[in-house]
């Protein structure tokens, strides 16, 4: 048994019989029985006390003063009674008492004085004994109660084992033979209130845990120790805070385990409640945390609803709008929305990675970084339209236009300039129709080889449509002009600018050492000025004017024949690498009209000012001949074939279409528009021997002159007023 332990055993109400009540004589009484227990002990394990223990016991309380105060104290108690039952004898024993009352004093303070020197004595002892454990007690009980009240053997039998001793030893009292003289009878039980058993927790902290250990112990030996109750509950309050703290390290288990010490010592201990809150409010903003990881992880950062990363960062900040690791968490979410945005951009989901953008905008205090990104994105968008654009011109320019839908369609789904989109994609229609150029365009193909200069001005028409001829209501019409019909142009071309010239034609013969029809047949025909006629007239050919005159190298090309100005288109294909052909009758038509739907290209009847070389009234040859079927108050200054480009040109840009000289065309003639072909092409017969001829000549009369007017003629024929010009596929 420990020192610490006798304090706590000495410190302990015992309850005895009556006669052991008294203050003074209690003590020494109490004092006395602590050692008689420990004599008690040694002698059930059959060996002798310590012999320093003797000594000091038989010193510090002489034999003959415990037998006197017992003697004394049953001398007392036996007077009380006998003056409880004789009440009439009090009055004659009450000098006696006083007398004994005196003696009582003296004795009582000789007692007190006895009393304190051997408590001290018995401390000093006790504290020197090598004991660990607290004794067992075999053959007696003692019997305690916290309430004060003595409890019966048999009702402390229950709550407390006790040890019987079947053999009966006389014990000798410290220091004293007692074989004669005192024997301690341990049959008699004694029993002792059993203490409320200590509860058992652990604190994570040993100096901690051992303060709590000894209260807990003053507390189970006595429920009623004030000090050891502040000292619990001190310490407890510190374990919470500590659990607190460890909350906020995001310690769990450790918080868990003190809330538990905390809960089985006193479970009503104040801020349990609130600790509990706390570690589950933590174990759920961790669980909330984690799952807002793994939808970023995944890529959820705003959907499915309730249940993406943004959601559960907002709504731990919306709980505590302090909270460190969800304001980090949000910035996580960004930095992820901006990575997963250049990705997108860079794979060229454009309109995904922006959108994403505007998404992240309810990121708190995201603003200044969604910005950047934007710009960042935005300029590579910029650098990819640009990049799509070059791409698109070159593919339209290479003729493959399949390709330059596919691009075009990326543009539209790139944001690109509405405005640019619609110029690009006007240019691929128009690339599908007039190759790389556009509508009013001229043009002019180099020739290949050695051969010097280029090809004639041509001029890029647009596509459309028409009404081909004339109904039975125009003036001077004819029935070769109808059915009037619907044309309709899929693809542009290009017409030359103006009739082929002389010098032009003349590059031609040149380099080929071409014979035409008037050079091998030897003859043309000419306008004759004695007479106002048209005659043949021998050498006469390419190189001369109407009259037979050389002609000036701007002159418009006559004396061919529609086999020569063939032999010429085959010849620019071939030293340009470009097809060259003959207008058709409906491209000619087409291109006249410009758009119009009157009569005349300028008009209705007599053009208003000077426009084309026509038969104008006003007009005299040489000699002084006039027109007597001509434009009235008309007068252009010529007779005869005017030098290419003379006058203005039409709607299309192109000059003499309906003037200055008739022109060949490729159609062979048909004397009706019944089954003609509605899509702008020549309507051929193979081996046919006529072919058509469009546009007015200087010496047409007014009803010739009209748009939809045409004349048949031998495809040999060669005129003093019929020449031609060509038309390029684009």
């Amino acid at each position: 048994m420990g020192s610490g332990y006798l304090d706590k055993l000495q410190n302990r109400e015992v309850l005895m019989p009556s006669f052991f009540k008294g203050s003074i004589t209690f003590l020494i009484c109490q004092l006395t029985l602590g050692l008689l227990v420990s004599t008690a002990i040694w002698a059930q394990e059959e060996t002798e006390p310590p012999a320093e223990l003797n000594d000091a016991v038989a010193e510090t309380i002489p034999e003959e003063a415990i037998v006197e105060l017992i003697d004394d104290t049953v001398a007392d108690e036996i007077a009380t009674e006998e003056v409880a039952t004789d009440e009439a004898a009090t009055d004659e024993a009450s000098a006696d008492e006083a007398t004994t009352d005196e003696a009582t004093t003296d004795e009582a303070t000789t007692d007190e004085v006895n009393t304190t020197e051997a408590e001290e004595s018995i401390e000093a002892i006790a504290e020197e004994l090598p004991l660990d454990e607290p004794p067992t007690i075999e053959g007696a009980k003692i019997v305690i109660d916290e309430s004060g009240e003595d409890i019966s053997a048999e009702a402390a039998a229950e709550e407390v084992p006790a040890v019987t001793v079947e053999t009966r030893r006389s014990v000798n009292r410290l220091g004293i033979d007692t074989s004669d003289e005192f024997d301690l009878d341990m049959s008699a039980p004694i029993m002792m209130a059993p203490a409320i058993a200590p509860p058992e927790v652990t604190l994570p902290d040993a100096q901690q845990d051992a303060e709590l250990q000894d209260a807990l112990v003053r507390l189970a030996l006595d429920p009623t120790d004030t000090e050891a109750l502040v000292i619990r509950n001190t310490i407890l309050a510190n374990v919470i805070n500590q659990a607190n703290a460890a909350v906020e390290g995001n310690e769990l288990g450790l918080a868990w385990r003190m809330e538990s010490a905390v809960r089985t010592v006193d479970d009503e201990q104040a801020g349990l409640q609130a600790l509990v809150a706390a570690i589950l409010a933590k174990t759920s903003h961790n669980s909330s945390v984690t799952a807002a990881a793994a939808n970023i992880t995944a890529g959820q950062y705003f959907e499915p609803e309730g249940d993406n990363a943004f959601a559960r960062y907002n709504e731990m900040l919306n709980e505590n709008s302090q909270d460190q690791v969800a304001t980090a968490g949000m910035n996580s979410l960004l930095l992820a929305v901006i990575a997963t945005s250049d990705t997108s951009a860079a794979a060229g989901n454009y309109e995904q990675a922006l959108e994403l953008l505007d998404q992240a905008s309810v990121i708190p205090l995201s603003s200044a970084q969604l910005s950047q990104a934007r710009i960042d994105i935005n300029a590579i968008l910029a650098s990819s339209i640009a990049d799509k654009q070059r791409n698109l011109v070159a593919l339209i320019d290479a003729g493959n236009f399949a390709a330059a839908d596919t691009q075009l369609a990326e543009l539209v789904a790139l944001g690109a300039n509405p405005d640019e989109v619609s110029r690009l994609r006007q240019s691929l229609a128009d690339a599908r129709v007039y190759g790389s150029f556009f509508p009013g365009q001229q043009i002019q193909d180099s020739f290949t080889g050695v051969l010097p200069g280029q090809t004639p001005i041509m001029v890029v028409i647009p596509a459309g449509n028409f009404l081909m001829g004339s109904d039975t209501s125009v003036k001077g019409s004819s029935n070769s002009e109808r059915p009037v019909h619907l044309i309709t142009f899929a693809r542009g071309f290009a017409m030359a600018q103006h009739e082929i010239t002389v010098g032009e034609f003349m590059l031609f013969a040149n380099d080929t050492q071409f014979l035409s029809d008037a050079e091998r047949l030897g003859k043309s025909r000419v306008y004759d000025e004695d007479n106002g006629t048209i005659a043949e007239k021998e050498d006469v050919n390419w190189r001369h004017d109407f009259y037979g005159e050389v002609a000036d190298l701007k002159l418009p090309v006559i004396h061919v024949s529609w086999a020569d100005t063939s032999a010429y288109t085959a010849w620019l294909s071939e030293n340009t690498n470009r097809t060259y052909r003959l207008p058709s009758e409906a491209e000619f038509e087409y291109s006249l009209r410009a758009g119009t739907l009157t009569d005349y290209w300028w008009g209705e009847d007599t053009p208003e000012e000077v426009v084309t070389n026509i038969t104008g009234v006003r007009d005299k040859s040489a000699s002084g001949r006039r027109w007597t079927d001509g434009f009235k108050r008309y007068k252009d200054g010529y007779w005869g074939p005017a030098p290419v480009a003379s006058f203005v040109p039409n709607a299309f840009g192109l000059y003499d279409m309906g003037g200055n000289v008739s022109e060949w065309v490729e159609d062979c003639w048909h004397s009706s528009y019944v089954q003609a072909p509605t899509d702008g092409s020549a309507w051929v017969n193979p081996g046919c021997t006529r072919r058509v001829l469009r546009g007015a000549s200087w010496s047409s009369a007014p009803e010739q002159a009209r748009s939809a007017s045409r004349i048949s003629a031998a495809s040999s024929s060669r005129f003093s007023r019929v020449g031609f010009r060509v038309v390029r596929d684009l």
